[in-house]
């Protein structure tokens, strides 16, 4: 039996716009070194913002793909599978989106795409709490640097 997706969701007090960016273009920043499998040499996230283009973890001396842009929408939603941490080999689906609100914006993080194939991996992603939070500091400190 597949198991559930993890969802999450964030007020965040930035346009949908802005947060998305701050996701994409800045995961690099946010995402944290001990969530990765070598903290050691860790460089960074990239997203290659298009359908098609590849998420990729940077290490001193070599890249790790970690998935590919299944579906984005500039400013509103990305999905990309993922497969970093899946002993199984079959990928999951990572979805986020963000809807504007009146003092912001919703952002909801869906990882999802469990079959019966890797669903013994869900069980390594009770951390999206904790990995998510640099992100939400981030968007934080960008709007009151702002204000």
């Amino acid at each position: 039996m597949p198991a559930e997706d993890v969802v999450l969701s964030y007020d965040l007090p930035a346009p949908a716009r802005q947060a998305f960016y701050l996701y994409v273009d800045r995961i690099g920043q946010w995402w944290p070194g001990a969530f990765t499998s070598d903290p050691a040499t860790y460089e960074g996230v990239v997203v290659q913002p298009r359908v098609g283009g590849r998420v990729i973890a940077r290490y001193r001396g070599y890249d790790d793909e970690w998935g590919v842009v299944r579906r984005i929408e500039p400013g509103h939603l990305l999905e990309h599978t993922f497969s970093f941490a899946h002993a199984s080999g079959v990928p999951s689906v990572v979805r986020v989106q963000m809807l504007d609100h009146d003092t912001g914006c919703r952002m909801t993080l869906r990882h999802g795409g469990w079959t019966r194939d890797n669903s013994t991996d869900r069980h390594r992603f009770n951390d999206w709490p904790l990995i998510l939070s640099g992100y939400v500091d981030l968007v934080r400190s960008a709007v009151s640097r702002r204000a």
